[in-house]
This record gives C-alpha cells, sequence and structure tokens, in this order.
C-alpha cells in the first residue's frame, strides 16, 4: 500500500520529535548528574545548579562542567553529555546559595583552570572563590586556603583574571572585601596577584593598593574617578590594556595628570608610570578611541617616603 505523501512527511516529524525528545538537554543531563552527597535537611534550601561547557580534553567533544549546592554544601562535577560523571570534588566549607562557574587559562597551557564563585551571604559581588585545575581526568583544588576545624575555607573573594604581561598567561588578581568609609573611600585593604606555577596558585611579589576596570563607553568620552585611601609614598601606577586596546586617554591622580594620551598611543599591552599617594586619593581616568575599549589600572602599595 502507498503511503500518501502528506502522511508521510507527518510520519517523519513524528520521528524526529521522537528522536529530539529522547535527547535530554545539557540542563537535563547536569541535573540527574546532581551529587547523592548533597541530601537535603533542616535549613536547606534546595537543589541549585549551574554549568559551562569546555573541550577539557582537547577531543572535540565538549564536556560539562557543572557547580551544584544545597544551600549548606556545594560541590564540583565534569559530566558527559551522556550523563557520566567523570570527575567530582566536594571540598568541607565549600558552600553557598547560589554560584558561577568561569573558565580562565591561568597557565597557557590551553586548557582552562576552573573559578567556582559561590555567593555564600558576604554581599553584593563578593563570592567565595575555589580554583580547581583538571589533571589526567582528575580535578585538583588549587588555590589558597586554609583549614579551620576541619573545614576549609578560601583566600580567594572576588577576583579577575588578567594577562598583566601580554604573554598569553594569566594571573588573578584577589581583591579585599569592599569596605568604605564614611567619606565613600576604600579602605578594604590590598590586592593580590596570585600566579599558576607549579601546580598551585602563588603570591606573585608585591600587592596593590587600588585596582580597577574603566571602560570606554558608547557615548562621547566621559570621566570616570574612583577614590582610596593609602599610606602616604611613592609609588607606581600599572596601565594594562585589556581584549580592546585603548589608542587615547588621559589619568589623572589627585588632579594632577599623570598618563597623557601620548602613552596610548604607543599601543603597549602594558606601562607604568612613576607617582606618590596621598593619605586620600582620587583617581579620574578618561578613555578615548574606540567604544568597548578598556584597561586595568593598578596602584602598588607605596613605599615608605624617605
Amino acid at each position: 500500500m502507498r503511503i500518501p505523501k502528506t502522511l508521510g512527511l507527518l510520519g517523519l516529524a513524528f520521528i524526529a520529535c521522537i528522536a529530539s525528545a529522547a535527547q535530554p538537554s545539557d540542563d537535563d543531563v547536569v541535573a540527574n548528574a546532581f551529587p547523592p552527597g548533597l541530601t537535603l535537611g533542616k535549613g536547606v534550601h534546595g537543589k541549585w545548579w549551574t554549568f559551562a561547557t569546555a573541550d577539557l580534553n582537547h577531543s572535540g567533544q565538549p564536556l560539562l562542567v557543572a557547580l551544584y549546592t544545597n544551600g549548606s554544601r556545594a560541590a564540583l562535577e565534569v559530566v558527559s553529555r551522556s550523563g557520566s560523571v567523570l570527575a567530582g570534588s566536594q571540598v568541607n566549607g565549600m558552600k553557598g546559595t547560589t554560584g558561577e562557574i568561569e573558565l580562565a587559562d591561568l597557565d597557557h597551557d590551553g586548557t582552562p583552570e576552573i573559578l567556582a564563585h559561590l555567593y555564600a551571604g558576604h554581599g553584593v559581588n563578593r563570592p567565595d572563590t575555589w580554583v580547581f585545575a583538571w589533571r589526567n581526568g582528575a580535578l585538583t583544588l588549587v588555590s589558597p586556603m586554609q583549614v579551620v576545624r576541619g573545614n576549609a575555607i578560601t583566600l580567594l573573594g572576588q577576583t579577575a583574571a588578567v594577562d598583566l604581561a601580554g604573554d598569553g598567561t594569566r594571573q588573578l588578581l584577589a581583591f579585599p572585601g569592599a569596605v568604605f568609609d564614611a567619606d565613600g573611600n576604600d579602605i578594604s585593604g590590598d590586592t593580590i596577584v596570585y600566579s599558576y606555577s607549579n601546580g598551585a596558585l602563588q603570591k606573585a611579589s608585591g600587592t596593590y593598593v587600588y585596582a580597577d576596570d574603566f571602560r570606554r563607553s558608547t557615548a562621547k568620552p566621559e570621566v570616570s574617578s574612583g577614590a582610596f585611601t593609602s599610606a602616604v609614598g611613592v609609588s607606581t601606577l600599572h596601565v594594562v590594556q585589556n581584549d580592546t586596546p585603548v589608542t587615547s586617554g588621559r589619568i589623572t591622580l589627585n588632579g594632577t595628570e599623570v598618563v597623557a594620551a601620548d602613552a596610548f598611543k604607543a599601543k603597549a599591552h602594558a606601562f607604568t608610570v612613576p607617582i606618590t599617594l596621598a593619605a586620600h586619593n582620587t583617581l579620574s581616568v578618561q578613555l578615548e578611541g574606540q567604544p568597548g575599549a578598556s584597561v586595568l589600572v593598578m596602584i602598588e602599595t607605596p613605599r615608605a617616603s624617605q
């Protein structure tokens, strides 16, 4: 018997729907892999997860990097798209109600490290950050931490992965918790730079009393400012170009221009200028040129005045 053409098309469409329904979405795969160890109990909010995709094995087959929490404890897993849990890590003390996954290649080897940002009630944009490396099919915790009463406490909060030297290797800026005085001055402490080497994040030399990212908007150039307190003394201001470089701009410190437009025209990935800091400082940045361009401005913790 000959099947009418219209019925044949409908049949094919029906078969396609069945095939589509048989293939779970990435979110379904991640949900089904929720760690059984994160059982729900008294005071626990419930199941929550997020994930990112990455070709960790350089096989052309992206894997699912999933962050889970039940509100009191959290875990990280690497899951195949077929649903197999390839590796997992549950660190005592790793917790939060929600979180984010960030992938950043910190040692320029082609495999990203995994930054798990977990929000545990410290405030807006103040996560606890845990850094894991994917090595030989396993997750390894590589971020600095302390162990208190059997629980791990991460030393990382808000972070930014930045190529400071322009060689493709990213360092991790670890910002202190945001604390301001009554006048709005940032008194939260120094920013620390970590480099990933010898299988762990290591403190780099020097600290920074100020660090912030400035972006050229699509509107006409505007001046952005930041206020901070510091010990009085001689210091160094670092300007680091981001992915879209700035071709023109000006930076002033306490009303004095310290970086002129010509400094950006050299198109260097990074450059430094000597400065002197007061007890209370105001940094102003005006970026010109292509919209979307941005720079990182960092100021070293000052050396004491002679």
